[in-house]
């Protein structure tokens, strides 16, 4: 709602249950500007997201880096909201080891780099997904035809 209040639009708050987020809308509507479109959508990580209409210019992502199973699905998801001009500033506690798989996962498709960091490993990233390399056409040029 900050990112509405600062001017995006349309906004999206998204989670895999949404009662938390249609509860903070409601209660903060008042806050946002009329002209403003926020909504409420649930998010599955590595469900379709072409619902959503991607790519996205930002993606603001928070406590989201925890349960290691779903590192792959999170990844894949990111990748099918965002495109290479996409700004994704990543919020995420380095709370355990397997959290740098995390990290190491991600940078197969996307470069991060750290914006804030604090002593109790709380960081702020910005992450851009890697530009896509075209295929490469291989032509063949014969002089005698």
């Amino acid at each position: 709602m900050v990112a509405s209040a600062l001017g995006a639009n349309p906004v999206i708050l998204t989670d895999r249950h949404t009662t938390s987020a249609e509860a903070n809308l409601a209660a903060n509507r008042h806050n946002i500007p009329p002209s403003r479109d926020v909504s409420v959508s649930r998010l599955e990580w590595g469900q379709d997201v072409s619902r959503f209409r991607p790519p996205f210019e930002l993606i603001l992502a928070a406590d989201v880096v925890y349960v290691e199973d779903t590192f792959p699905l999170l990844i894949r998801s990111l990748g099918e909201l965002s495109d290479s001009n996409t700004v994704i500033l990543l919020s995420c506690k380095h709370r355990y080891e397997r959290d740098n798989r995390f990290f190491e996962l991600l940078h197969s498709n996307f470069n991060s780099e750290v914006l804030w960091s604090e002593e109790r490993n709380l960081k702020l990233y910005n992450v851009r997904k890697k530009p896509q390399k075209p295929d490469t056409v291989h032509l063949t040029h014969n002089p005698s035809s």
